[in-house]
This record gives C-alpha cells, sequence and structure tokens, in this order.
C-alpha cells in the first residue's frame, strides 16, 4: 500500500464521538503543515425564510393590463462560520475608530496575512464552527404594463426597485469560504453581528441592485416575419472598498473595510513631494467617488459603491413554412447582446483606444466592473508602532472599469435554429 495514503475511514461509525480519533496526519510523515478543521455548532438549524406579498392587477380599457406588486422577504438561521483559533483582539488601532487588531503588536504585519499571530494554538489552524446566525432582508416593488397596440404587435415593460441587506452573503461551498466571506470593520470576522449592525457586517447585499428596466415587444410583419426582442437596463450591482492585506491581524486577506482619512490625516509611507502627490490622488479619489468621499472620518460600510449601469438587446426573427397537412417548420434567427455587436462594428480604432469602456459607441452592451485589487483604495506598507499607525500607500489604479470575463453570454452572438412539427 501507499505509505503516502491517508488512514482508512473503515470503522469510522465506531470511533469516539469527541473526535480525538480522527486523523491528524496522513499514514506517513510526508505531510506537513497544521491541521485544519470543521464542526457544526450543536443548536444549528436549518434556514428559515419568510415571504409575503400583495398585488394589484387591472384592465384599462380592453388593450390595457397593468399590475403592482410588493414583495417582504426575511431569512433567519442562514450558514456563517466562526474561527475558534482566532485569538482576542490584542490592541487597537485609536486612529482607525478603534479598529482591533488580532496579533501582538510586536509582531503585527499588516502587509500580509497574520496567520500565526493570530492563532491562539499554533498546532491548529483555522477550527471553524458551522453557525446559523446570517440574516437577509429585502423589499421588492414591481410595475408591469402589457398593451396590445394591434392584433399584430403588443408590448409589455416592467420597473423593479429592490433593497436588500445581509450580514453575508455566503452561499458556497467551503466553510473557508463562509468565514472569509464578511467584510470587517471595528471588529473581527467572529462577529458578524445583527439586522442593523452596520459596525460589524450588516449592509447593502452584494446581489442588491437597486433598478431594473425591461421593455419586450412582439410584432408580425410583411411575409409572415416575426420579430420579438426584449430590452433590459439595470443599475450595476454593489461592492466594498477595502484595503490590501491584513488590516486587522486576523490572518485573513483583502476583507477589512477602510477607514476613510481626511487627506491632511492619511497617514503615508512615503515622504516629501512623493507624499504630496499622494494626497493630491487621495483628494481626487474622494472627491470623484462620493460613495468613498462620503465616509471621511469613519470607516465605511458594505457595498458603498456601485458597478455601473448594464444594458443588453436581444431579438429573434421568426417564420413558419408550411409542409403538408398539420406539419410544418419554423426558421430562427437569434441575436443575443445585439448592443455589444453594434458597438463593435461601428466603433473604429482610434475609439478603440480613447473610449472609456462604457461610454460611447465603442461601449454598447459592454459589462463591467470593478474587480480584485481595484478595489483596495489603500494598500499597507507597515505599521508604525511608536504612532500606532498602519503606513499606507494609495492605489492609482482604484475604481477602475474592467470587462466582465471572456464569457460569451455577455458578447454579442447570433444563431440559427430550425424547429419542425408534426
Amino acid at each position: 500500500s501507499d505509505p503516502d495514503a491517508p488512514p482508512s475511514p473503515l470503522g469510522y461509525g465506531g470511533w469516539d464521538i469527541s473526535g480525538f480519533e480522527n486523523p491528524a496526519s496522513c499514514a506517513s510523515a510526508g505531510a506537513a503543515g497544521v491541521p485544519t478543521y470543521t464542526f457544526w455548532n450543536n443548536e444549528f438549524e436549518l434556514p428559515e425564510h419568510f415571504k409575503a406579498n400583495v398585488g394589484y392587477e387591472t384592465l384599462i380599457g380592453n388593450r390595457t393590463q397593468v399590475s403592482v406588486d410588493l414583495l417582504f422577504s426575511q431569512s433567519n438561521n442562514l450558514y456563517t462560520v466562526r474561527n475558534l483559533n482566532l485569538r482576542p483582539h490584542q490592541f487597537t488601532l485609536a486612529g482607525e475608530d478603534g479598529r482591533r487588531i488580532f496579533s501582538p503588536e510586536s509582531s503585527f504585519d499588516p502587509t500580509g496575512a497574520n496567520s500565526t499571530g493570530s492563532r491562539r494554538n499554533l498546532e491548529f489552524g483555522d477550527v471553524l464552527v458551522n453557525f446559523n446566525d446570517g440574516r437577509a432582508r429585502s423589499f421588492n416593488v414591481a410595475v408591469e404594463g402589457y398593451h396590445q397596440l394591434t392584433d399584430a404587435v403588443n408590448f409589455q415593460g416592467s420597473y423593479t426597485y429592490t433593497r436588500a441587506w445581509d450580514n453575508s452573503n455566503y452561499s458556497c461551498c467551503t466553510a473557508s469560504g463562509g468565514y472569509s466571506d464578511p467584510t470587517n470593520g471595528v471588529f473581527g470576522p467572529n462577529e458578524i453581528g445583527e439586522v442593523g449592525d452596520t459596525e460589524r457586517s450588516w449592509g447593502r447585499s452584494d446581489y442588491s441592485r437597486d433598478h431594473t428596466f425591461i421593455l419586450a415587444g412582439f410584432a408580425e410583419l410583411p411575409w409572415d416575419i416575426k420579430l420579438s426582442g426584449i430590452w433590459r437596463s439595470q443599475s450595476g450591482r454593489p461592492y466594498t472598498v477595502v484595503g490590501d492585506d491584513d488590516l486587522n491581524g486576523d490572518g485573513l486577506t483583502g476583507n477589512d473595510r477602510l477607514f476613510i482619512f481626511e487627506p491632511s490625516n492619511l497617514p503615508l509611507a512615503s515622504s516629501g513631494d512623493a507624499a504630496l502627490e499622494e494626497r493630491e490622488l487621495y483628494q481626487s479619489i474622494l472627491k470623484d467617488n462620493p460613495c468613498v468621499g462620503d465616509h471621511q472620518g469613519g470607516i465605511i460600510d458594505r457595498n458603498t459603491c456601485r458597478f455601473p449601469w448594464q444594458h443588453q438587446l436581444d431579438l429573434r426573427l421568426a417564420r413558419t413554412f408550411r409542409v403538408t397537412g398539420d406539419q410544418r417548420f419554423e426558421l430562427q434567427v437569434d441575436f443575443f447582446n445585439v448592443l455589444n455587436g453594434f458597438g463593435r462594428a461601428f466603433c473604429d480604432e482610434k475609439g478603440k483606444t480613447t473610449d472609456q469602456l462604457t461610454s460611447g459607441i465603442c461601449g454598447l452592451g459592454r459589462i463591467t466592473g470593478v474587480y480584485g485589487s481595484n478595489r483596495e483604495l489603500l494598500e499597507p506598507r507597515g505599521f508604525d508602532s511608536a504612532t500606532g499607525q498602519i503606513l499606507y500607500q494609495v492605489n492609482d489604479s482604484f475604481g477602475e472599469e474592467e470587462l466582465l470575463g471572456d464569457n460569451l453570454v455577455l458578447q454579442f452572438q447570433a444563431q440559427i435554429g430550425l424547429r419542425y412539427f408534426f
């Protein structure tokens, strides 16, 4: 047998319930590192969801229909994760609203994960426990209308307003992902807070889109050609402004919400002319991004900034051909994200280099967002123990938009289909 294979799980059902018989290493000494464990809280419960809605629908004449719907949703007992091996906070940063730091001051390094300094017991890695104190709440208002212009032409449209909040967006897939999901403010990752506790992790949901407009239509054209289309415009998803690396020394990186300093008070690692340039850059970022600048003097809330609006148009042309009796076939031509194809077709080479990602003819149909390091306004460069301050560098790429991957669904596409009825 392979000496590096893990211990056999045979007889697992007879092992001691305490877990002391669980293997902590591979069969030989070939494995390195410390073990990580995941447990379930003894009082863990299944999620609960409550939904209530009220609607009104009416006919105006015999060709127009209008409806209004109100929906409220509340979810309790959602999955959350805590780390029992995270030590209590060791000190606080007075200059950042009292941010709690979970590594000793003598070893705290905000420029990298403080994986060792933040542990209670160095013989273990994370000791994760699944809890169910996740909460979510949303309100939706939807207005929809339908009008039949003629027997051959009809259209319908809708507008949906949504507000959604939660204290964790964790839905998949590992316990470590659930532990690192909430963004931290003053408090650490083991304190996500209840409904309305914005000092901890309560805030706008990552999936909350405030506004969605949809317009769809159908028309019978000459030569028995049928045209249908749907236009969708929706406001962008929110995102949270964070700092790079590990600002609170809990061993997790990229999930600490920033304290938004006034430009004159920003503790910089640079000095002289370089520091002056950075302060000017920082000031311009705050001015150009009110979703950040409006929060000066405190740790920023979750999801205050947003991706740009998205617009998409899909079209279909179809014609039916009779064969014999009741048999027929339908030829369909579908166009997806027509705006993207239109923008690419009419965007010249000069425009491709000067046009913004989402503006002008070149930006039509593009789906963009702010990802990765572009959400990190400040990058830590060290910790000054004499002043008790993290020294920062301003990220000059903050807020820059990028295309959402190379997914074909997001690009202009055309397809031809044939359906046979018999």
